[in-house]
């Protein structure tokens, strides 16, 4: 039998709700550990990608296969903020094209 399936046939048996909360508590906290790496990894990416863009430069984004064009008016950590004809929008680095 799998560890997994072990887990699961415990936690199956158990009747006690204090008992099922340390054992959420436990799976929550080993979850965002496992998540780490692959955070970092996003970020790095993401950083890596806002470093290619700079305020006031005129980008295009697609929008419902209909290139927008604007320019950066605010660069977040995750989003830049481009003012285009049609309003502000927050538009992942990554879909950015400089003009």
């Amino acid at each position: 039998m799998s560890k997994r399936s072990e887990a699961i046939e415990l936690v199956n048996y158990m009747d006690s709700f204090d008992d099922l909360k340390a054992i959420s508590d436990a799976i929550r906290s080993r979850w965002h550990v496992l998540q780490q790496p692959a955070k970092a990894a996003r970020t790095e990416k993401t950083q890596q990608l806002a470093a290619n863009f700079r305020m006031g430069q005129m980008v295009t984004f697609y929008h419902k296969n209909m290139p927008i064009t604007g320019n950066i008016v605010k660069m977040n950590a995750k989003t830049a903020k481009v003012k285009t004809g049609n309003g502000v929008w927050n538009v992942d680095y990554s879909l950015l094209e400089a003009k």
